[in-house]
């Protein structure tokens, strides 16, 4: 009996351990696999091409090996090898990760980031992977060819009280008095856009009526706001109305997200000249000879003073320059209008 139970219990353990090896053998790495993610966003200048931030890429595998990280302007482009990020290997143990860290892009917009990884099992193939990001850029840099900064909100011009929800049905609040910043209006509300402006190629001056005209261009409405400069109880900038109501009063009435342009005509200037007395140094000449002077070889001068004429304001051409909020403003910060609540 005994004998019986004995032989049971080792078939038993047999059969256990021949399960464990075919098990193990079905569920065997076949192919590897990589993902990429960035985890430092690089922002890069668009008018010097300087890397502001750094940025950094992480490619996590299934399997241990060496990542080689590229970036190309399409997928039809070869991938330029990003330098320092040719082959970095993952973490020796679970997670496998690579990481490309300094990643200083060479111009801003949209890259294709490619990685490929290389399996410490030479049994298994190589396997490449992309992703798509755009690269960012400071939204208020200038460079010296003139442009202008903008400084662009939004604010209540009604003083009357109004209700707006503030994405719940059931819950309400109210927005009473004039110049509320805010960005969500309703149907009868007054929407005034504040500009606040400087030019750049006067040394950032404040750009004010005496130097351009205004006008902010409001998508599948025929009527622009024209936009005046001026005080505002104490500080002055560019603001113009944009007067809403229901469909057929005449009003802005469109519901939804409101797209605006702003238009900046430049008024044509003349550049702004000076003249002064500058010290300039000149040869001697040898008034027989007509020939420079020298002594022990080297060229005698003298000081004269002559008159120059400097720019004090380089000329202003009369361009016209666009600016579109909506561009780079995130879906939950556009201009909205909502229906007036029944009553």
């Amino acid at each position: 009996m005994n004998r019986i139970a004995t032989r049971v219990i080792v078939g038993a353990a047999t059969l256990t351990a021949a399960s464990t090896l075919v098990v193990g053998t079905a569920f065997a790495d076949t192919a590897a696999t990589l993902k990429l993610s960035v985890v430092s966003k690089p922002v890069v200048s668009a008018v010097t091409g300087a890397v502001i931030v750094d940025g950094g890429i992480s490619a996590t595998a299934s399997v241990p090996g060496t990542v080689a990280f590229s970036t190309a302007a399409d997928t039809a482009t070869a991938g330029t090898p990003i330098k320092g990020c040719e082959a970095v290997p993952t973490a020796t143990t679970a997670p496998y990760t690579a990481m490309c860290n300094p990643w200083d892009p060479a111009a801003p917009g949209t890259i294709y980031i490619n990685a490929t990884l290389t399996p410490t099992d030479t049994t298994l193939a190589k396997v490449t992977t992309s992703l798509v990001w755009v690269v960012g850029k400071p939204i208020n840099e200038y460079s010296t060819n003139g442009d202008i900064s903008l400084y662009v909100d939004t604010v209540n011009g009604g003083s009357t009280p109004a209700s707006l929800g503030n994405g719940s049905a059931a819950t309400q609040y109210y927005a009473s008095g004039g110049c509320l910043l805010m960005n969500q209006f309703m149907q009868g509300q007054q929407i005034v856009f504040r500009v606040y402006a400087n030019d750049y190629a006067r040394g950032g001056v404040p750009l004010t009526g005496n130097d351009a005209q205004m006008q902010i261009k409001i998508a599948g409405w025929d009527t622009p706001v024209n936009m005046s400069y001026g005080d505002h109880s104490g500080t002055a900038f560019w603001a113009g109305a944009l007067n809403t109501g229901a469909q057929g009063s005449g009003k802005f009435s469109a519901l939804g997200r409101i797209d605006y342009t702003i238009n900046i005509t430049m008024i044509e200037k003349p550049a702004v000249t000076k003249d002064v007395t500058v010290t300039k140094y000149v040869k001697v000449v040898n008034p027989k000879t007509k020939k420079a002077v020298k002594v022990n070889g080297a060229y005698v001068w003298k000081p004269v003073k002559v008159k120059s004429t400097q720019v004090v304001t380089p000329a202003v051409t009369g361009q016209t320059l666009s600016f579109t909020p909506a561009a780079w403003q995130a879906a939950t910060s556009v201009l909205t209008l909502s229906a007036a609540p029944k009553a």
